[in-house]
C-alpha cells in the first residue's frame, strides 16, 4: 500500500537519529528513521533505499574500527535486495575521510558487487544538530545533503530519472480518475466511479473473457503505454537542467567493452530473467530449454523432420565441439494481440540455440531463415552467447511440455524482430525468372 521509503537513517543514538529525520521530513524527503540496537534490522525499510544515511560508528562504546566496520558490512549484506532495491549512495555521518577510505576497501572486499553502493560519501552531522535555537538545522541539511549528491552528476542523473518517472506515474494516476466528470465526484459514490473507469479499461485493453484471468496484466496492457510516452515526453525539471549534458560526456570516446560486458548490458535491454520478473512459459516472448529427451531421434523427426546432430550440423552449421557446448531452445512468438486477449488455440513456437560467441560457424554467409541476437550474458557460467533463431523450423503448440524449463523471456522490442524476420522469410514473395 505504501511506497518504500528513498531516504534511509540508520543510528545508534534514539534523540539524534529523530532530529536528523525530522530535518528531511521538513524539507520534504520521504525519510523513515531504523535505529540500530545490534539486533537484526527489517528489511523492508531499505527496500527503496538511494540515499543510505549511517553512523560510521554504529556500536556504542566499542572503538574498533574492524568491529564498526563489519556492523555496516553485515547491515547491507542483509537488508540491501539488489534485485528490487535498486542503487544507492552511501553517506556516511562522519569527518574523518581516511576512514570513508578504509571502509570503501573494506565492503569492496567483502560485499557481492551487486550490494555495494554506488558511492561511500561523507558528511558531518554535527553543525545540523543543534542551533542556537536548540532545533535541528534542516536547511543547512538540504543543501549539504544536495551538494555531496551534486558531486557526481551521473548518480544524480539517475535519480532525477526515477523522479520522472514517480511523477509519470503520478502523472498518469491523474488522467485516469478525470475520467470522471466532476459532478459525478460524489465522495461516497467515488470509488464505484472508479472501479467503472478500470473496469473499461481493463475490457477493451484485454476482452471481457480474459479480464478476469489477470485482472493487474489488463490494467497494465492500457495504461504502460501512456505512463512511457508521459516519460519519454516529460519537460526537463529547472532544478536538474543540464544534468543529462554532465552526466553523459563520453558519447565520442566510447568505453572499450569486451563481450562479457555487451551481454550483460544487451541482457539489461532485451531480457528479462527469473526470479526478479515472472516467467510462464506461454509468455510471449518466454525461451523453453528443449529437455534432452525432446533431443532424441523420434521426437526430433515428429516434431521437426530432422535428426537432432543433423539440425545442429546441416541447419545451423555447428561442428561437433560446437554442438556440444550449444543448447536448443523454443521461442514463443506469436500475435501481441492475442497473447494479451489470451485467445484460445494453439501457441506458435520456433526453434532456435543458444551459441558461445566463440564458437565458429561452418557457413560464411547470413542465411535468409535466420535471425541472428545481439550477444547476450544469460548464464555467467556458461559465457557470452548469441541466440540463433530459425523461421523454417516452427511449431504449434496447445500448452507447452511441463519438462520445458523456461529459461528466460525476450523482451518486446527483440522479440519483435525475431517475429516479423519469422513472418517476412514466410511470405517472401518469389519469381521464376530467365536467365538464372
Amino acid at each position: 500500500m505504501f511506497s518504500a521509503a528513498r531516504y534511509v537513517v540508520v543510528d545508534d543514538e534514539e534523540d539524534q537519529l529523530r532530529m536528523l529525520v525530522d530535518s528531511l521530513h521538513s524539507i520534504g524527503a520521504p525519510c523513515v528513521g531504523v535505529h540500530y540496537t545490534g539486533k537484526p534490522l527489517n528489511p523492508r525499510a531499505f527496500a527503496g533505499v538511494r540515499l543510505l544515511f549511517s553512523d560510521l560508528y554504529l556500536i556504542s562504546g566499542n572503538s574498533s574500527q574492524k568491529v564498526q566496520f563489519a556492523a555496516i558490512e553485515a547491515m547491507l549484506r542483509t537488508n540491501i535486495d539488489p534485485t528490487t532495491g535498486g542503487p544507492y549512495l552511501l553517506i556516511l555521518w562522519t569527518s574523518h575521510d581516511e576512514q570513508v577510505g578504509a571502509l570503501r576497501a573494506y565492503l569492496r572486499e567483502r560485499l557481492e558487487p551487486a550490494k555495494l553502493p554506488l558511492a561511500v560519501l561523507e558528511l558531518d552531522k554535527k553543525p545540523f544538530l543543534v542551533k542556537g535555537d536548540g532545533k535541528g538545522d534542516p536547511e543547512g541539511l538540504a543543501k549539504a545533503v544536495h551538494a555531496q549528491v551534486n558531486s557526481s552528476p551521473e548518480i544524480r542523473a539517475l535519480i532525477s530519472w526515477e523522479g520522472d518517472v514517480l511523477a509519470a506515474a503520478g502523472a498518469t494516476l491523474v488522467t485516469v480518475t478525470d475520467l470522471i466528470a466532476a459532478e459525478e465526484r460524489d465522495l461516497d459514490g467515488f470509488a464505484e466511479k472508479l472501479n467503472g473507469i478500470l473496469s473499461l479499461l481493463a475490457v477493451a485493453s484485454a476482452g471481457k473473457p480474459n479480464v478476469p484471468l489477470d485482472r493487474r496484466g489488463a490494467i497494465n496492457n492500457a495504461l504502460a503505454p501512456i505512463l512511457a510516452d508521459r516519460i519519454m515526453n516529460a519537460r526537463e525539471r529547472p532544478e536538474v537542467a543540464g544534468i543529462w549534458d554532465q552526466a553523459i560526456t563520453r558519447d565520442n570516446n566510447l568505453p572499450v567493452m569486451d563481450d562479457a560486458q555487451i551481454g550483460r548490458m544487451n541482457r539489461m535491454l532485451h531480457i528479462s530473467m527469473p526470479p526478479a520478473e515472472p516467467l510462464d512459459p506461454k509468455d510471449w516472448g518466454a525461451v523453453l530449454l528443449l529437455p534432452a529427451g525432446e533431443r532424441q531421434d523420434q521426437p526430433m523427426m515428429a516434431r521437426f523432420g530432422v535428426k537432432y546432430a543433423e539440425l545442429l550440423s546441416q541447419v545451423f552449421h555447428l561442428d561437433k565441439p560446437g554442438r556440444a557446448r550449444s543448447r536448443p531452445v523454443m521461442v514463443r512468438i506469436g500475435a501481441v494481440c492475442d497473447h494479451a486477449q489470451r485467445k484460445t488455440g494453439p501457441l506458435p513456437y520456433v526453434l532456435g540455440v543458444l551459441v558461445p560467441v566463440d564458437v565458429q560457424r561452418k557457413e560464411l554467409e547470413q542465411l535468409k531463415s535466420e535471425f541472428e541476437s545481439p550477444i547476450l550474458l544469460i548464464d555467467p557460467a556458461e559465457g557470452p552467447v548469441h541466440l540463433y533463431v530459425n523461421a523454417r523450423f516452427q511449431i504449434a503448440l496447445v500448452a507447452p511440455p511441463v519438462e520445458w524449463t523456461p529459461l528466460f523471456r525476450i523482451r518486446e522490442q527483440l522479440l519483435m524482430m525475431i517475429s516479423a524476420h519469422a513472418a517476412e522469410y514466410q511470405t517472401r514473395p518469389g519469381i521464376v525468372k530467365l536467365p538464372i
